[in-house]
């Protein structure tokens, strides 16, 4: 039986709404401690990152990351959080999670190619 997994995001504080995205599932979730990304730094940078929830009650939650299928490079690490997204902040930043902290930043989900790139809270990795 193939599975997908399906990401929407609302319009929110922390980004820009997603419509629904769906990527076929290859492995189970795996929750995620920090993420490597290349998008402000060539060299990259290692992020803190939590899930954003819609409610004062679960706003900052947990992060995920789960391998999928994407049509334009195969196999990838989907990261994603809350119906509110996911938010990043440089590790050697890193402060108590708000939407007025400058350093932070919002996204409806990331895409990966490298598993390298994610340190998950299990030691298998995603």
């Amino acid at each position: 039986m193939i599975r997908f997994v399906y990401i929407e995001v609302e319009a929110n504080p922390n980004c820009a709404a997603l419509d629904p995205m769906r990527y076929r599932e290859l492995g189970p979730p795996s929750v995620i401690m920090r993420v490597r990304i290349f998008d402000r730094r060539e060299e990259g940078e290692w992020c803190a990152i939590a899930g954003v929830g819609k409610s004062s009650d679960e706003r900052w939650g947990p992060a995920y990351v789960r391998k999928v299928e994407d049509s334009g490079v195969g196999v990838a690490y989907l990261i994603y959080g809350g119906i509110w997204g996911i938010r990043l902040c440089p590790l050697d930043r890193a402060r108590s999670w708000s939407f007025e902290e400058p350093d932070q930043w919002g996204e409806p989900y990331l895409l990966l190619t490298d598993a390298g790139d994610v340190v998950t809270a299990d030691a298998d990795g995603p």
